[in-house]
């Protein structure tokens, strides 16, 4: 029996509370306005930095496996190969994921995994069939085009499909970086069994770079001196873009004074879902500030109800950086000036895993 169309498994997630010092008795002794001196760092200084510190990250990744980034409880979203795109389109939005594995009901298995670059490929192609009008494609055009038949199109023209990146609970986080990193995957689905053999395997949850950069500061919480690298700022390591490059996955907008306002990123663009801009498939009149999400101006602070930009600064240290990129969902920080806000930089996921991981 194949899985439906988009499969909920389980529910909810796991969240980690802040542990407060219990409250201790004076007496009748005030102690609310004594102050007490901040206690200093404990930082331990070794020349052979960063090697110490990475030698202990790597004893950690071989020691540690991939069952491990599976939550108590959970969601995962699976999407049908003859899921039409438009509904697919629609379900990536409403569930606020960039991508999601796909199931072929045919082979009983999980043959692939879709995502943005994907849907920018299959809009890509479908604006060549809207007429030189500029007449809107409509759903029942839309929901012709399946995601299976849109795959067996692009084999025809010689684009064969990216092979499934997958890892099992058993292998080592050092593997699991290893094959996010060399495949260039952002994400790679937990499967129960190799996919082509007999027992159907099961997405289990899906790993990410966050995860694992999640699951290091969960196991050193209580010993982050022991990684002393952790404490450098961020303007003293060799992380993170901070000229104009080729072939990024986002790009910050800013305004004339080159301060920040947004950013744009290439998962965005399942943000065509809403209202059905993507049918229109007229970019050249589609600008950033009309498209879907109406407004440019994001949340950017910790205090804003919907952040969409994440930020820090040079002097943060790699600490600060590690523990804001392990947030899931936050595949990059804007590096800005803390007083004007003008962006200095870039610092993502892969860049962290790079220079810590690998």
């Amino acid at each position: 029996m194949g899985l439906p169309s988009s499969q909920h498994l389980g529910a909810g997630s796991i969240s980690h509370s802040n542990l407060l010092p219990a409250s201790t008795s004076q007496g009748d002794v005030d102690m609310s306005n004594v102050e007490l001196p901040a206690a200093a760092p404990i930082v331990i200084h070794n020349p052979k930095e960063p090697e110490y510190t990475r030698k202990k990250v790597a004893d950690f990744l071989h020691s540690h496996t991939a069952y491990e980034l599976i939550p108590e409880s959970g969601k995962v979203v699976v999407l049908d190969m003859d899921l039409p795109v438009r509904q697919a389109f629609h379900a990536l939005c409403e569930q606020g994921i960039a991508s999601a594995p796909l199931w072929d009901g045919e082979a009983s298995t999980i043959t692939g995994v879709i995502s943005a670059s994907d849907f920018i490929a299959i809009l890509t192609r479908l604006r060549s069939s809207v007429s030189a009008s500029g007449n809107p494609m409509s759903e029942a055009e839309m929901d012709a085009h399946t995601i299976r038949g849109l795959r067996e199109e692009a084999a025809v023209d010689g684009r064969e499909a990216k092979e499934l990146v997958y890892v099992k609970p058993d292998d080592d986080l050092a593997k699991v970086v290893g094959t996010l990193s060399s495949a260039k995957c952002s994400m790679a689905p937990i499967l129960s069994h190799d996919p082509g053999g007999l027992e159907v395997p099961d997405v289990l949850h899906l790993a990410t770079l966050s995860a694992v950069l999640a699951c290091l500061m969960r196991h050193f919480r209580a010993s982050l001196a022991s990684l002393p690298l952790l404490a450098q700022p961020l303007s003293s390591l060799p992380l993170g873009t901070w000229s104009p490059d080729a072939g990024v996955s986002s790009l910050p907008v800013v305004d004339d004074s080159r301060c920040l306002l947004d950013m744009y990123a290439r998962s965005d663009i399942t943000a065509l879902a809403r209202n059905s801009a993507y049918n229109r498939l007229q970019w050249e009149d589609v600008t950033l500030n009309s498209g879907p999400e109406g407004t440019l101006h994001a949340g950017l602070g910790p205090g804003s109800r919907h952040t969409r930009v994440h930020v820090c600064s040079k002097e943060d240290t790699l600490r600060t950086v590690v523990e804001r990129l392990a947030i899931p969902g936050v595949r990059r920080l804007v590096v800005i000036h803390p007083d004007t806000r003008r962006v200095e930089g870039c610092v993502s996921l892969s860049d962290v895993a790079a220079y810590l991981f690998l």
